[in-house]
C-alpha cells in the first residue's frame, strides 16, 4: 500500500508542473507503471488492505491507472488522465 501512495504522490507532484518534456511524460509513465505494479499485487492477495474504498475498487483503479499510461503514450501526450489517478488519492490524503 504504500509503494502506491509514494508514486501517486510522486506522480502529483509531477502533474502540477507545467513541464511537457520527454523526461517529464517518461517519469509520468514510470510512476504509473509503478502504480500499476502495486495495485495488481494489492489485488493478487485476495488479502483486505487497509483501505476499504482501494479493496472495494482495485479493479477500477487498475483500470484507471491503464487508460492513463496509455493516454501519455500517445502522439500528443495526454496528461489529463494521469492527472486525475494522482489526484484520486488526494480527496482523502492531502499531502503536506
Amino acid at each position: 500500500m504504500w509503494r502506491l501512495a509514494y508514486h501517486s504522490r510522486e506522480l502529483r507532484e509531477l502533474m502540477a508542473s507545467p513541464e511537457e518534456t520527454a523526461v517529464h511524460r517518461a517519469e509520468v509513465l514510470q510512476h504509473l507503471r509503478m502504480m500499476e505494479q502495486a495495485t495488481i499485487e494489492l489485488n493478487r492477495t485476495g488479502w483486505p488492505t487497509n483501505h476499504p474504498l482501494v479493496d472495494a475498487n482495485g479493479s477500477s483503479l487498475l483500470q484507471d491507472i491503464r487508460t492513463a499510461q496509455e493516454a501519455v503514450s500517445r502522439d500528443p501526450p495526454n496528461f489529463v488522465l494521469a492527472g486525475s489517478v494522482s489526484g484520486a488519492c488526494a480527496y482523502c490524503h492531502p499531502s503536506r
